[in-house]
């Protein structure tokens, strides 16, 4: 049975938008960036820096704390990151850090 383009954009994690402050390492540099979008997953970070696509990244996320993770895209506008380990916890967090008023979207 063929699913449709909807069912295929479903995500196993809801995402959040923030605002808060990262730092991303690549290499022995540590390079300022913005966590903009945030679930249990991973987490989207404006950055003009571009490690490849599948590269292994060092984050510091302000609130959230340190966290390592593999490249996964790239956008005009930064990175996409999925979270080496993933649970609960850090659904809960990422809801929690997100815009006070927890617009949900996508």
């Amino acid at each position: 049975m063929a699913s449709t383009g909807r069912q295929d954009q479903r995500r196993r994690y809801r995402r959040y938008r923030s605002t808060n402050g990262a730092t991303l390492r690549l290499g022995s540099d540590w390079n300022p960036c913005s966590a903009v979008d945030v679930s249990g997953g991973g987490v989207f970070l404006e950055t003009s820096v571009r490690p490849q696509i599948g590269d292994p990244v060092e984050m510091k996320i302000d609130v959230l704390g340190d966290f390592t993770g593999t490249v996964v895209r790239h956008a005009w506008n930064g990175i996409g990151v999925k979270f080496d380990e993933v649970d609960f916890k850090n659904e809960g967090l990422a809801m929690n850090l997100a815009n006070p008023n927890r617009r949900r979207f996508h």
